[in-house]
Parts: C-alpha cells; sequence; structure tokens
C-alpha cells in the first residue's frame, strides 16, 4: 500500500479520467441550455437529448469493450489518442446555438440530429475514456495496477463536480461563448495529458498477457450486476420525480438526486472503498422505511425541507448499497473489466427509460419508486440464491397490505407516535422477510399491484381525475363547492362547482388580482388577445365579444382536460384559438404588432422556464404586440423572486417595466399574486401606476439585477428566497402529534 501511495505516474491517469467526466457533463448541460431557446422547452426536446446521452454512453461502453476485446490496450492506446486529436478538428469554434437549424422532420430526430453533428463524435470520445485508461492501468507496471477499479471512482468524481459546478459557478458567472472557451481548454488539457501518460507509463509484456485465460462469467454475476445497475438509476430518477412533483418544483432541485447517485460511486470506487458493513445488513430496514416514506409523501404532511432531506438520506443509502454491491461483486479478473461496465451501463440504460419514457404513459403515480426497490430486492434474491417463500410470510406479506391500506383512514395527519408504530411494524415485518429474500420480493410486487389503492387512500384528497403524461402528474378533486387542478403539488386553476357562481374567477385571475382589474377595466378594450398557459382557461371568462384570445399550449392534453371538468373556456364571450406547442416557437409565426394584450403564465407553479424571460424572449413578445399593447407576466413563486430579473431587462431593452403585488386575504380561494408588465408605451406605463397601482424599481424598493437574463446567461442562485427555505427546517415540530382525526 505505501508503494501505491508513493507512486507519482498514477496522477496522470487521475487527471484525464476526472477531466474526461467533468467534460463530459459539462458538454450535456451546455448542449442542453443552447437546445433550449432554439427548440423550445417541451419534453420531447429534453426526452431526445436524455436518450442521445445514455445511448451515446452505452455505446461508448459497447465499442470499448469489442475494440479492446479484439485489439487489446497495447495497441488500442494510440487509435485513441487519434481520436482525440481528430476531435479537436471538429469542435466548433462558435457558440454552438450558430450550427442549429429547423429541417422538416419530427422534432424529436431534429434534436437527436443536432447534438449528433454538433458534440456527437466529442461526447463519443470521451465517454470511452474512463474504460479505456482502466484497461491501459490494469495492464500498466504501475503498483496500482491491481485495482483499476480506482479510476471509476475518480471518472464519477468528475462527474459529480463537473454537474455541481456548472449552475453554481460557470453559469452564474459566464455566458455561452465563454463557458465553450473554458471547455475547449479543458479538452487541449485533456489531450496534453494523455500524450504524457501514454508516453512515460510502460505497459507489462503484450506476449504474456495474450497467453492468459478470461475466467467466464456466471449468469447470476451478470444477472446482479444487471438489477444493481437498475435499481440506482431508477431510484435517484424516482426521488427526482418525487421531488418534483409531490414535494415541490424548486428549480435546480434536480441535481441533487443525481449528485447523490455520482457521489456514491465515488466513495464505493474509490482507492480505499467506503462502504459500512450496516448498510448491507439493514438493507431491508431502508426498504421498509423507503415504502413508509413513499406513502407518507403522498400525504403531504411533512414540510418541503424535511420530506426533502429524509428522501435525500434514504437514497444516499440505497445508492450505496446498490453501489457498494457492485464493487463488491466485480470482475477480479481485469480481463472481464470491459464486460462489467457494458453490463451495468446496459442496466442504467434500460432504467432511465423506464423511468423517462415508458412508466408516465402506463401509470398515474410515482409507482418507479417501488419499481426502483423492488430491483433492490431482486438482487438480493439473486445473491441468496434460494427461492422459498413459506406460508408463514405470506401471511405477513398479506397483514403489511392490509395494514398499509387502512393507516391513513386511521391517522390523516403528521403523528409522531404513529409513525414510530408505522416503522415498528414495519421493521418485524422486514426482518422477518429478510431472511428469505425472494419473499421481500413479492412483498414490494404486491406493493406495487396494488398502488392505485395507496395512492387513492394515501392521497390528502380523493381525485376526481388522475392523468400523467411527460409533462407531470395531472389531479382534479373536489373539495366543497370548489373543482381544483394540480399538476404535482401546484394549483393550476380552480372553479366553483355551482352554476351561479361559474363566472367567477378564482385563485390568480380572480376581478381583485391585477390580471382581474386589467381585463375587467372600462379603461381598456383588448382586440386580440394572446395567453401563454392555458390551465383551467380561467381568463377566457373575461372575455368580451368581438375579442379574439389564442392560447398558447405546450400540452395538449390540458385542453382536454380544461375542456371537460371546466367551463370557463365554454362560458367564454370571445373567439378562442388553441396553438399547442413551445410559445417561444409558436410566436414566430405571429405577425408583427398583433396583439394588444400578451399574458405570460406559463411558469407551472414555483418551475422557472429560463427561455421565456430571457431579453431574446422578451425581444419576440414585443415584436408581436402593437405600439401600445401591454405585455404581462405571472411572476409568482415561493422561493425565487423573478421581479429584479425582469427590471434589469426592461432597462436593457429600453422599455417600461412595473410590478403589481397583490396581497388578498378576504376570501381564501383568491390568491395572493405578483405580476410584472412591460410596455413600450409611456402613456401606458404611467396609466397602470397612476390608476392601478402598479410601482417602478425605485417605487417597489427592488435592487436590479447586475446582468440582464439572456438566451447564453442566466442565474437562479442569485434569486432564490433562502429564508423560505430555512424557515421549513426552523420551525418543524417532530415530536408533534394530533389525534383530532381519528374515528
Amino acid at each position: 500500500m505505501a508503494k501505491i501511495i508513493k507512486s507519482k505516474k498514477i496522477w496522470y491517469l487521475y487527471v484525464i479520467t476526472f477531466l474526461a467526466a467533468f467534460l463530459l457533463f459539462q458538454i450535456e448541460l451546455i448542449i442542453s441550455k443552447c437546445l433550449l431557446h432554439k427548440f423550445g422547452g417541451t419534453y420531447a426536446v429534453w426526452g431526445a437529448a436524455l436518450v442521445f446521452f445514455q445511448a451515446t454512453l452505452l455505446l461508448g461502453y459497447l465499442y470499448s469493450h469489442f475494440v479492446l476485446k479484439k485489439y487489446n490496450i497495447h495497441r488500442y492506446r494510440y487509435f485513441h489518442l487519434l481520436l482525440l486529436f481528430l476531435t479537436i478538428w471538429v469542435l466548433p469554434y462558435k457558440q454552438y446555438s450558430h450550427l442549429f437549424y429547423q429541417i422538416n422532420v419530427f422534432l424529436v430526430f431534429n434534436v437527436f440530429l443536432q447534438i449528433l453533428l454538433s458534440i456527437g463524435l466529442v461526447f463519443f470520445v470521451l465517454s470511452t475514456t474512463s474504460i479505456v485508461l482502466q484497461s491501459f492501468l490494469a495492464n500498466s507496471e504501475l503498483p496500482e495496477q491491481s485495482n483499476p477499479y480506482a479510476l471509476y471512482g475518480i471518472s464519477n468524481l468528475g462527474s459529480f463536480l463537473g454537474l455541481l459546478t456548472y449552475p453554481l459557478i460557470f453559469e452564474t458567472h459566464f455566458n455561452l461563448d465563454t463557458q465553450l472557451n473554458i471547455w475547449r481548454i479543458g479538452y487541449f488539457v485533456l489531450f496534453f495529458f494523455s500524450i504524457i501518460a501514454f508516453k512515460k507509463i510502460k505497459l507489462i509484456n503484450n506476449k504474456s498477457q495474450m497467453t492468459q485465460i478470461i475466467e467466464p462469467i456466471r449468469f447470476k454475476e451478470k444477472a446482479r450486476w444487471f438489477s444493481l445497475s437498475i435499481a440506482g438509476v431508477v431510484m435517484f430518477l424516482s426521488v427526482t420525480n418525487i421531488v418534483t412533483y409531490e414535494i415541490t418544483p424548486m428549480p435546480l432541485l434536480w441535481i441533487l438526486p443525481l449528485c447523490i447517485y455520482l457521489i456514491s460511486f465515488v466513495l464505493t470506487f474509490k482507492q480505499k472503498p467506503w462502504y459500512p458493513s450496516w448498510i448491507y445488513k439493514k438493507i431491508h430496514f431502508l426498504i421498509a422505511l423507503g415504502i413508509i416514506l413513499f406513502c407518507i409523501t403522498k400525504q403531504r404532511n411533512l414540510p418541503f425541507m424535511i420530506a426533502l432531506i429524509c428522501h435525500s438520506l434514504l437514497l444516499f443509502f440505497l445508492c450505496m448499497f446498490c453501489q457498494g454491491e457492485l464493487h463488491k461483486y466485480k470482475p477480479l479478473d481485469s480481463k472481464n473489466l470491459t464486460k462489467f461496465y457494458l453490463i451495468i451501463s446496459l442496466g442504467g440504460f434500460i432504467g432511465s427509460l423506464l423511468v423517462s419514457w415508458i412508466l408516465p404513459l402506463i401509470s398515474v403515480s410515482m409507482v418507479e419508486y417501488l419499481v426502483g426497490l423492488f430491483a433492490i430486492s431482486i438482487a438480493m434474491a439473486i445473491d441468496s440464491g434460494k427461492i422459498e417463500i413459506g406460508s408463514y410470510r405470506i401471511r405477513l406479506n398479506i397483514y403489511m397490505i392490509i395494514f398499509i391500506l387502512l393507516w391513513p383512514n386511521v391517522f390523516k395527519n403528521y403523528n409522531f407516535i404513529a409513525l414510530v408504530i408505522l416503522i415498528s411494524v414495519f421493521k418485524l415485518i422486514y426482518d422477518e422477510l429478510r431472511i428469505k429474500p425472494v419473499s421481500l420480493c413479492v412483498s414490494i410486487f404486491s406493493l406495487l399491484c396494488f398502488s392505485p389503492a395507496i395512492d387513492y387512500l394515501w392521497a390528502r384528497n380523493y381525485p376526481l381525475y388522475q392523468y400523467r403524461n411527460y409533462y407531470g402528474i395531472y389531479t382534479i378533486f373536489d373539495r366543497g363547492r370548489i373543482r381544483r387542478l394540480l399538476n404535482g403539488t401546484i394549483t393550476h386553476g380552480a372553479q366553483y362547482l355551482n352554476k351561479d357562481d361559474e363566472n367567477v374567477a378564482l385563485t390568480y385571475y380572480h376581478k381583485y388580482s391585477p390580471i382581474g382589474k386589467l381585463m375587467t377595466s372600462e379603461d381598456y378594450f383588448f382586440k386580440k388577445i394572446g395567453i401563454i398557459g392555458l390551465g383551467t382557461g380561467t381568463q377566457a371568462i373575461y372575455g368580451k365579444e368581438d375579442q379574439t384570445i389564442d392560447y398558447f399550449e405546450l400540452d395538449k392534453d390540458v385542453y382536454e382536460i380544461a375542456n371537460k371538468y371546466f367551463t370557463y373556456l365554454k362560458k367564454s364571450k370571445s373567439k378562442i384559438n388553441y396553438i399547442f406547442g413551445d410559445a417561444r416557437i409558436s410566436l414566430q409565426k405571429i405577425p408583427d404588432k398583433y396583439y394588444d394584450l400578451l399574458i405570460i403564465d406559463a411558469f407551472s407553479g414555483d418551475s422557472v422556464p429560463v427561455h421565456l424571460l430571457t431579453t431574446e424572449a422578451i425581444a419576440e413578445y414585443l415584436r408581436c404586440t402593437t405600439d401600445e399593447g401591454i405585455i404581462m407576466l405571472h411572476i409568482s413563486n415561493k422561493y425565487v423572486t423573478l421581479t429584479p430579473v425582469m427590471f434589469k431587462n426592461a432597462e436593457v431593452l429600453n422599455i417600461y417595466g412595473c410590478v403589481n403585488l397583490m396581497r388578498y386575504w378576504k376570501n381564501p380561494h383568491f390568491n395572493s399574486t405578483e405580476w410584472f408588465t412591460l410596455t413600450k408605451n409611456k402613456e401606458q406605463y404611467e396609466q397602470l401606476k397612476s390608476k392601478f397601482g402598479w410601482l417602478n424599481a425605485k417605487e417597489a424598493k427592488i435592487i436590479k439585477n447586475k446582468r440582464p437574463w439572456s438566451d447564453s446567461y442566466s442565474n437562479i442562485t442569485s434569486i432564490f428566497k433562502s429564508k423560505q427555505m430555512v424557515s421549513q427546517i426552523k420551525n418543524f415540530r417532530p415530536f408533534y402529534w394530533n389525534f383530532e382525526n381519528l374515528p
């Protein structure tokens, strides 16, 4: 071990491996940002990009497996240097966004083609680097050659820091052109160190290597690798979906589960692996905690920060189990190294495809979380090798199902004593099921079968209708005399159920809100209105005769829901048109100076579609509105304040901007709301201030952003309301109990 510590040449391989993974993740994020405003923010864009990255990564692993098997590292290392060199010449020396163009093919194929043409070769070469270097180390004369898998830990550390530093440093301080220049410098450093490493580090005799016999890998080992890799990916993606839809759609929240997933690889595959034995011994209890947390999250009784912390901690330990077991059962023969990585990359690809593309179309809730736990239980069953259940454990499974289905009818609110009882009972059951891992599989599979009933009973509100697609989970429920539409945790509109009040606008659009006052004012008549974001179509109720309203909506299913379960659109007196697709792209087809009023209300609650807030986007809005026209943006948000951004963008574009923060408490169905208005017309601006109480930056005491947001620069972290998040933790009472809901 002392020799390993003193070795100096190994640092060349560390640097190359780290840089390759770092640059790989960075280019993913850079290219995604470039795509955003060129192809819009539809799920099809993100889905196509995600599939490209995963497919290319799998292809890189497959390529590495076969080429190293055929030519071995002694011959292939020179060809790898050639690939790195050739890639330098295909790098575009301008912003990637200039390369994108629209061609007459289906959107997914268009996006796929553009990424392939711009970074396809770069991504492919970088994806093979880690395996090539591990094979190089395994065949080298360095003392560290006995553990080439340590480079995999370094690779994941590079991925982790590449992911974390992009939104916190690179996106925050640099525009896209500067980001690309920094990236190119990093690539040249990678190429330089690769030349030095392949020159200075000697390989062992090639002939002796060729005489070695590769030990065959049993099917059981392959199945274990495959199930563990699927489990890890499904768990981190399902937690991402849960915190996004079931807890809160806070900006950048998707980064946390991915960071946890990557750091678990770093810890388990480093030179001295960190994988505490208690994680393996208590994995059944961790699975039980996962089931409990999955259920109580549906009740939404925990503050979002507490729920986020609980899910993050549990995800960390579950990922540590998956990665720890992968490291434990890795092939001892380095000749099987590429096959090992090929199988786990295939499992990761299948897992991500399952969560991202398949389950949203065949389920109405977050069943992928249970699928992830099920994959873990399968890995445990493979490890045991015994297919036994027993009648006693079958009875335990039945008791558990009954117990979990009856529980929410007794305790509807957070209750510390009840939670302790629930955890204790599950621990007793799963301690017994652990003895026969197949019975553990049966247990989780049973929960999957009963998931619709669990969703119904554990949900805080029994849904009238529930539907899931790539854009989220839409839920409609009736409470009292109100019908509401939710996407995840965010209300997208509501309406009175009684006929007499059907025409009353609720939530953020009531008659006392800034938008309500403007659309009902006798001082204005907007002949042509454009609205980005449909929801329940509440704003249509303000429509008058001789008015035309164009709704721009990303998701066609929202129209079906709004038209079937709500009457705002049917009751409107205006002529209504519907334009489906990303609004920013759709607006390009609108004639100049067309709208008198353009309403931007596509912020999906607390998420922030940055590409709709940039100076380029606002310039497009201005093009579409008349000289006297008004642009209104609904910017209500719990966790970020968008007002400083909007004031700065207005200043840069040399137009007038003002804000209206309306507080209303008299009617619980009338939400407090914040709106921002932009106009080219000074008279309109003065009238909004004098008659409707809108405020400029000085009057509202708003400090403008230092830099405007553009298609090449944005900074979400600078506008976070940190006090809001910290208060969730400070005000939580963990030992609280409430028996008011007992029957």
